[in-house]
């Protein structure tokens, strides 16, 4: 049971922020570097459709679908993560993902169920 949260962690991490700065997601196996700890700029909107097309979209698709250097956000990842992993990559970032710490609880908390529920 554990494994298949570790496993959905792992792609995450190197998807977003593998080790290899190449143009390949595929990485070199190396350690995945901290996430800096300055912030990205602050979503706008209130609605987790809003904050996602705000913040999220540029890397991991309008439709959740993934891109070069970032996981595709299916249900089935997302659910893997459980809600206080995924709080904490939105909060904090992870890999080269940047964290947005300036969003309240409730724009925290829209954004998570829109992609539960998209």
């Amino acid at each position: 049971m554990l494994l298949p949260a570790l496993a959905a962690a792992a792609t995450l991490a190197v998807a977003c922020g593998g080790s290899d700065p190449g143009p390949s997601a595929s990485g070199s196996g190396g350690p995945v570097p901290i996430a800096t700890t300055e912030p990205a700029a602050t979503p706008t909107g209130s609605t987790g459709a809003d904050i996602y097309a705000s913040a999220c979209a540029r890397c991991h698709g309008a439709n959740l679908q993934g891109k070069k250097d970032a996981p595709a956000l299916d249900p089935a990842r997302i659910m893997t993560l459980g809600d206080q992993r995924l709080e904490q990559a939105i909060r904090y970032g992870k890999g080269r993902m940047k964290g947005f710490p300036n969003l309240t609880d409730a724009q925290v908390q829209a954004l998570m169920d829109y992609l539960k529920d998209f």
